[in-house]
C-alpha cells in the first residue's frame, strides 16, 4: 500500500520521530489506572499502545505525542476537540480520557480489534465489491455525520479507517481535521488527497473528503491508490521541497485520465463507474458536493439495480410473449400451407386422374379400332388362301429356310432368294390385297401394312400405297411384333443370337393372339411407332402374321395448353418401360427436324408410375439438350398429374374383355398455378399479421421509451432537490 505520513513535519523531523520510536523497546510512560500491553504502532506524532483499564478490564488505544513539542500539542488539542464534538457518532473513534499534563502526553480511546482498512488490504489484496461498498457507504454516513457537526477530516486513507468487531469502519486520526469555519490549510497524504487539497493556502471544504472517499473505495476495489506512476514518484523524491511536491502531485493528479481504470476496477458496473468517477473528478466543482450527494447517488444505482430485473422482465417478457406468438404463428402458418398444399394436390390430382381417365379411354377406343382391325384381316380368306399357297410352292420350301435366320439379312448372297419370293404371285396377290386396306376409306390410319410367312420373313408390305422391296424377304422374327415379348430380340446378345440362328424354328417365340408390339423408333419420320399384329392361322396350322404400324401420336386425344397437358407413356416391363411414346412438346421437336437421342431416353420415374396421382417432373422438361428449345421452359418445374392405365379388348368386342393394355396416360397440370391462388391468400394473411406484429413492437419499444424516460426525469428531479437540500445545508454551516 503506497501510504506516506500525513504532511505536517519536515522530512528531518520524520526521520528523527521514526528513530526514536524505533530505539524505544517499552512504553514512553506509565498511566495511573492502565496496564500497557503492547505497541500497535507508530507515526509521524508518536506512538499507540494497547492498555488494560484496570478499573474495569476493558482494553483501550492509547495515543502519546511523544515529540513533547508545540506541534504536538497543537495536533493533540485539535484531535481531542475533534473526537469530544463527535462523542456521541458511533462511525468515530470514541475518546475516553486525556493526559494533557502527563509527560508525554495522551489520550485514550476505543481499542479497535480488527485495525484498520489498509491492513485488511495488506491480508486479502482487495475487497468483494459488496464489502468494498458496505464500507465506503457507512464511511460517507460518518462524514456526512462530521461534516454536520461542522468538521471536516481532510486526511482520509485506509489506514486511519478502523473496523470494529463486526467489520464496521470507525473514523480515526483527526490530527488534520478542520472546522468548517476554520481557514487554516491542512494537508492530506499523497494520492489520497484532492489535488486542490495540495495547497499550503488552500482553505478546507467539504469536497476533499469526499475526493479521499472516493480513493478509499477505488484502493478497497483495486488494492492501490489510483495515479500511481514510478517515474512521477522518483520526480518526487527528487524534488527539493515540500511546495515543489506539492505543485508536481497537483499536476499529476489534474492530468490524469481515470475512466479506463475505473471501468476496469469496477468490472462493467456502469453505475458505480459514474459515481467513482464523480468522486475522483480532479475539477472540485464537478465533483460530489455532499456526502449525502454520493449516497444519494448510491441509492439510486441501488434502486436501479433493484429495479433492473423488473426492467428486463418487462422488456423481455413482451419480447418473449412475441417471440412465442411470432413462433406459434410461423408454426401455424408453415403447418397450414402444407395441409393446404397437400388438400390442393390431392384435389388437383384426383381432377387430373379423372382427365387422365378420360384421355385413356379415348386411347382404350384407338387400340380396339386398330386390333379389331388387324384381327379382321387375320381372318380374311385372301390372306389365308395367298399363304398356303405360297407355303404349299415347292420353289418356296427350298428357299425359306435360308431366309428364317434375321442374323442373314445383311447376307447380299441371298439376294437371288429373297427375288424369288417377292416375285411369286402369292406375294404380289397379296400386296395387292394390302393395298386394297390401305386403301379404304374405313380403315384407321397406319403407317405400313405387311405380311410375314410362319418364321417371321415380310413376304408383303405397303407403305404409303408404295411396296418397300428393301425390306421384303428379310426376316424380323426379332422383332417384337412377331415374337410376343415386349422388346425386340437383340443381334448382339448371345442368348438372343444363339435362339435365331437355331434350326428348330418351332423354338423360336410367336404370337397367338393379336398383339401390341413393343414401341420402336420410325425412320422415317423420327417418331415412335408401335405395331398391331395378328397370327393367321386355318385350323391348327399358324400360317403367317398381318401386321399394321401406326405413328404414335394420335392416340390421346385431349386439349393441350399451357398450363395443362396428356401425354402417353409404356409402362409395360422391359427396355421401354417408362418411356414417353406422345407428347406435346414432340410436334414442336419435329419442326426442327430430327428429334435428339436423349428423348428417346428419358424415362418418367418408377414412383410416378406406381401412384394414381402425385408430384412429378416431366422427363422432358429436365433435358438439358433442349435447353435452347422453344416451349421447352412451359414443361419445366413440378407438375400434379394423375394416371390411368389404357384398356384394350385385344379385338375381342365387349368391356369384360378389356385387360391392360401395358400403356398409361399421364393429364399434368402446373403445380404453381394450381397453388397460386392459396399462395397469394397465404402472402396476403402473412403480410397482414407480420403488419400487426410490427405495430405490437413498435408500441411496446414506445412503451419501453416513455417508461425509461419518466424513470429519468423522476431522478433527475430527485437530484436537483437534492442538490438544493445540499446548498441550503452548506449555507446554514457557513
Amino acid at each position: 500500500m503506497f501510504d506516506d505520513a500525513t504532511l505536517h513535519q519536515s522530512d528531518d523531523e520524520k526521520a528523527n520521530a521514526s528513530q526514536r520510536s524505533l530505539e524505544r523497546s517499552g512504553p514512553p510512560a506509565t498511566i495511573p489506572g492502565y496496564e500497557l500491553e503492547y505497541r500497535l504502532g507508530n507515526g509521524a506524532y508518536g506512538e499507540v499502545w494497547a492498555a488494560m483499564d484496570k478499573t474495569t478490564g476493558r482494553r483501550v488505544a492509547i495515543k502519546f505525542y511523544t515529540h513533547r513539542g508545540t506541534v504536538d500539542m497543537a495536533m493533540l488539542s485539535r484531535e481531542v476537540e475533534k473526537l469530544a464534538r463527535l462523542s456521541a457518532v458511533r462511525y468515530v473513534i470514541q475518546l475516553l480520557d486525556v493526559g494533557w499534563n502527563a509527560s508525554p502526553p495522551y489520550f485514550v480511546m476505543d481499542f479497535i480489534e480488527n485495525g484498520s482498512i489498509e491492513d485488511l488490504l495488506r491480508q486479502h489484496g482487495t475487497l468483494p465489491k459488496d464489502q468494498a461498498l458496505e464500507i465506503f457507504r457507512e464511511v460517507l454516513v460518518g462524514l456526512m455525520h462530521l461534516h454536520n457537526k461542522g468538521i471536516l477530516h481532510c486526511d482520509l486513507k485506509p489506514g486511519n479507517v478502523l473496523l470494529d468487531t463486526d467489520l464496521k469502519p470507525r473514523l480515526a486520526d483527526f490530527g488534520q481535521s478542520r472546522l468548517s469555519s476554520e481557514a487554516a490549510p491542512a494537508l492530506g497524504t499523497m494520492l489520497y488527497m484532492a489535488p486542490e487539497q495540495a495547497d499550503l493556502n488552500a482553505v478546507p471544504d467539504v469536497r476533499w473528503d469526499i475526493y479521499s472517499a472516493g480513493v478509499l473505495l477505488y484502493c478497497m476495489l483495486s488494492g492501490q491508490p489510483p495515479h500511481i506512476d514510478e517515474a512521477w514518484m522518483k520526480r518526487m523524491q527528487a524534488a527539493g521541497n515540500l511546495e515543489q511536491r506539492l505543485e508536481l502531485y497537483r499536476r499529476h493528479i489534474i492530468s490524469a485520465n481515470l475512466s479506463k481504470q475505473i471501468k476496469s476496477v469496477v468490472k462493467g458496473d456502469t453505475g458505480l463507474a459514474a459515481i467513482l468517477e464523480q468522486c475522483l473528478v480532479s475539477n472540485p466543482n464537478r465533483r460530489f458536493q455532499s456526502a449525502e450527494s454520493v449516497l444519494l447517488a448510491l441509492k439510486q444505482r441501488e434502486v436501479q439495480h433493484a429495479r433492473r430485473p423488473l426492467l428486463i422482465l418487462g422488456m423481455v417478457a413482451p419480447l418473449m410473449l412475441l417471440a412465442v406468438m411470432l413462433s406459434f404463428f410461423s408454426f401455424m402458418y408453415r403447418q397450414a400451407r402444407i395441409d393446404t398444399a397437400s388438400a390442393i394436390e390431392q384435389k388437383a390430382g384426383e381432377k387430373n386422374q379423372w382427365a387422365a381417365q378420360l384421355a385413356a379411354t379415348s386411347a382404350s377406343a384407338q387400340l380396339d379400332r386398330y386390333c379389331q382391325f388387324v384381327s379382321r384381316m387375320a381372318e380374311d380368306s385372301i390372306v389365308k388362301q395367298e399363304l398356303k399357297t405360297l407355303l404349299g410352292d415347292p420353289r418356296y420350301q427350298e428357299i425359306a429356310s435360308s431366309l428364317a435366320n434375321p442374323l442373314l439379312n445383311n447376307d447380299n448372297s441371298l439376294n437371288e432368294k429373297r427375288t424369288i419370293l417377292t416375285s411369286h404371285p402369292s406375294s404380289e396377290r397379296l400386296s395387292q390385297w394390302l393395298l386394297g386396306f390401305y386403301n379404304n376409306p374405313d380403315s384407321p390410319i397406319s403407317a405400313s401394312l405387311f405380311v410375314t410367312d410362319p418364321h417371321g420373313t415380310q413376304v408383303a408390305n405397303r407403305f404409303q400405297n408404295e411396296v418397300d422391296t428393301r425390306i421384303l424377304g428379310k426376316n424380323y422374327s426379332y422383332r417384337s411384333y412377331f415374337n410376343a415379348t415386349n422388346r425386340d430380340f437383340l443381334l448382339t446378345k448371345p442368348e438372343d443370337v444363339a435362339m435365331l440362328a437355331n434350326e428348330d424354328l418351332k423354338l423360336r417365340p410367336r404370337i397367338d393372339d393379336v398383339h401390341i408390339s413393343a414401341a420402336f423408333r420410325s425412320t422415317a419420320n423420327d417418331r415412335w411407332k408401335i405395331a398391331f399384329t395378328a397370327p393367321v392361322t386355318d385350323k391348327d396350322t399358324f400360317l403367317g402374321v398381318v401386321a399394321i404400324t401406326v405413328d404414335m401420336g394420335a392416340f390421346v386425344e385431349f386439349e393441350n395448353g399451357v398450363h395443362q397437358y396428356a401425354f402417353l407413356i409404356d409402362a409395360r416391363p422391359g427396355d421401354h418401360l417408362g418411356t414417353i411414346l406422345e407428347h406435346p412438346f414432340l410436334n414442336e421437336l419435329l419442326t426442327r427436324g430430327k428429334i435428339p437421342d436423349e428423348v428417346f431416353r428419358a424415362r418418367v420415374s418408377d414412383m410416378a408410375l406406381s401412384q394414381a396421382y402425385g408430384v412429378i417432373e416431366d422427363p422432358i422438361g429436365q433435358l438439358d439438350s433442349l435447353s435452347d428449345a422453344k416451349g421447352r421452359d412451359a414443361y419445366q418445374g413440378k407438375w400434379i398429374a394423375g394416371s390411368a392405365r389404357v384398356l384394350c379388348g385385344f379385338g375381342q368386342p365387349g368391356r369384360e374383355n378389356l385387360r391392360d393394355s401395358g400403356l398409361m396416360v399421364f393429364a399434368a397440370e402446373n403445380y404453381a398455378d394450381v397453388l397460386r391462388p392459396s399462395e397469394e391468400l397465404s402472402d396476403a394473411l402473412l403480410r397482414l399479421v407480420t403488419w400487426l406484429l410490427l405495430t405490437l413492437f413498435v408500441v411496446f419499444i414506445a412503451l419501453v421509451l416513455f417508461a425509461m424516460r419518466s424513470i429519468r426525469q423522476a431522478e433527475a428531479r430527485l437530484q436537483v432537490r437534492d442538490s438544493g437540500t445540499t446548498e441550503v445545508g452548506s449555507t446554514t454551516r457557513s
